[in-house]
């Protein structure tokens, strides 16, 4: 009985963590990813890219309003993958906006885990 239990959890964590999150090889492509996905739209998938504390402290709303980030009509917007800095199991991205008379900057730290990049929080400056 207790041999079928403990298969039973181990059965459980492959499926959870086969269908959870992606995360990303190296911080630019995790950040990479992210955007991406949140620019289309495909939050679901964005998702897959965050930390479960940024699952529970951003909510769809906040991510509309990433979205809005990339929805310049007179600018663009680029990440600057040189700038990562990786710290241990920590990352920070910056990622551009530039468009109209102003630009704004996301600053997006990342955190390792389970063998991949995560993002952790977004703050916009």
């Amino acid at each position: 009985m207790r041999k079928a239990f403990i298969l039973s959890i181990i059965a459980l964590m492959v499926i959870l963590t086969a269908c959870g999150a992606k995360g990303g090889d190296d911080p630019a492509n995790a950040t990479g990813e992210f955007f991406v996905a949140v620019k289309t739209g495909d939050y679901e998938t964005a998702r897959q890219y965050m930390t479960e504390d940024a699952n529970s402290m951003y909510q769809d709303i906040d991510l509309d309003s990433f979205q809005e980030f990339f929805a310049t009509d007179d600018g663009f917007t680029s990440p600057e993958p040189d700038s990562v800095e990786i710290n241990g199991n920590e990352a920070i991205e910056r990622i551009s906006n530039v468009g109209g008379l102003e630009s704004q900057i996301a600053i997006v730290h990342l955190t390792k885990q389970s063998g991949g990049w995560f993002v952790e929080s977004i703050s916009m400056k």
